[in-house]
C-alpha cells in the first residue's frame, strides 16, 4: 500500500498504483465502520490509460480507476499550471523544478435506469443509489486525504511536499452507471 522505495523520482504509474492500492486498503479497513460503513468496491479495479474522463464505463457492475490526467513541471504543486522555464546550463535553476503528476480517481457504481419496458426506477432504488454514492464520497475523500497526508504517495519523506487535492465531483449517470471523481496532484520526488 505504499510507494516502492528507491532513488530518484518515481514513475507516474507507480504513484497511480500506490494510490489505487491505498484506496483498496482504506475500503477494506472501513467496511466495519459503525456509521456508514464502506461498501465493497467494484471487482474491476485498475490503473487506466488515456484521459480520465474518457475511460470507458463499459462494465455495468462498476469499477475503480486511477488515471494519469497530466504530468507537469513547476516550482510547486500549488503554482500556476503551464510551462516552466528550465535553465540549460545553470543546475541551480533546474534544481527548483518539480515534476508533478495529477491523477484522477473514479469510483463508478451501477445506477438505477429504465427497465426493459421503459419504466422509471422506483423512488427507493434512486434513494439507495444516491445514499451509496454519498457513502462513497465520505470514504473516497477519507482514503485520498489519508494517502496525501501520509507517505503512501511520496518516495522521500519531505515535510515540504505539497500534495494537492481537488474537489470531489459526481459523474453521470451515463447508461446504467454513475460515480465520483477526485483529482490528486503529487510531486514526483
Amino acid at each position: 500500500m505504499a510507494l516502492p522505495r528507491g532513488s530518484g523520482p518515481p514513475s507516474p504509474a507507480a504513484v497511480a498504483r500506490a494510490l489505487l492500492e491505498h484506496i483498496e486498503g482504506w475500503y477494506a479497513t472501513h467496511a466495519e465502520d459503525a456509521v456508514d460503513p464502506a461498501v465493497p468496491l467494484p471487482e474491476r479495479r485498475y490503473v487506466a490509460g488515456g484521459a480520465p474522463r474518457e475511460v470507458a464505463w463499459d462494465e455495468d457492475a462498476g469499477q475503480l480507476t486511477v488515471a494519469i490526467e497530466r504530468v507537469s513541471f513547476g516550482a510547486r504543486p500549488t503554482g500556476p499550471v503551464g510551462g516552466t522555464q528550465a535553465g540549460r546550463r545553470d543546475p541551480g535553476r533546474r534544481a527548483g523544478l518539480t515534476r508533478l503528476v495529477s491523477l484522477e480517481v473514479q469510483i463508478v457504481r451501477p445506477a438505477p435506469a429504465l427497465d426493459f419496458y421503459g419504466r422509471a426506477p422506483e423512488r427507493d432504488e434512486l434513494d439507495a443509489h444516491g445514499y451509496l454514492l454519498g457513502v462513497d464520497a465520505k470514504h473516497l475523500a477519507g482514503a485520498v486525504v489519508d494517502a496525501a497526508s501520509g507517505t503512501a504517495l511520496l518516495r522521500e519523506i519531505v515535510p515540504q511536499a505539497e500534495v494537492v487535492l481537488g474537489d470531489l465531483l459526481t459523474l453521470g449517470p451515463s447508461g446504467k452507471v454513475a460515480g465520483l471523481a477526485q483529482v490528486v496532484t503529487v510531486p514526483l520526488l
